[in-house]
């Protein structure tokens, strides 16, 4: 077990209440366009945090506050776990994604930034 298990074990529990990660997938497709929808709310959360419309409409500035933007990302988070409980993906599964991911986005834009 790895530390992205243990995070996911701890949702999991959490979540055990609201997600049936054996659901039909007719079920699952609703779940994860809701979990979707909430990732875009709680994105344009973050990009209040982060003040974004005195940088593209030059409005008041507004104080910007790190706690409050940990939070918005620790949300975003949250709903991302949820996603991969639901689709029964593990934390073996999500670090193997994660670096051939990776990898494949050196090759397309690390060659673009030389």
């Amino acid at each position: 077990m790895n530390e992205i298990d243990d995070i996911l074990l701890k949702q999991k529990e959490f979540a055990k209440h609201f997600i049936n990660q054996f659901s039909s997938l007719g079920l699952k497709r609703e779940d994860t366009i809701k979990f979707c929808l909430s990732i875009i709310k709680e994105s344009t959360e973050l990009l209040d945090e982060v003040d974004y419309k005195n940088i593209y409409w030059n409005t008041d500035k507004k104080d910007v506050f790190k706690y409050k933007i940990e939070e918005e990302i620790i949300d975003l988070f949250i709903f991302v776990l949820d996603l991969f409980i639901l689709w029964n993906i593990d934390g073996d599964r999500v670090i193997e994604l994660f670096e051939k991911k990776l990898e494949k986005n050196k090759l397309k834009y690390i060659k673009n930034i030389s």
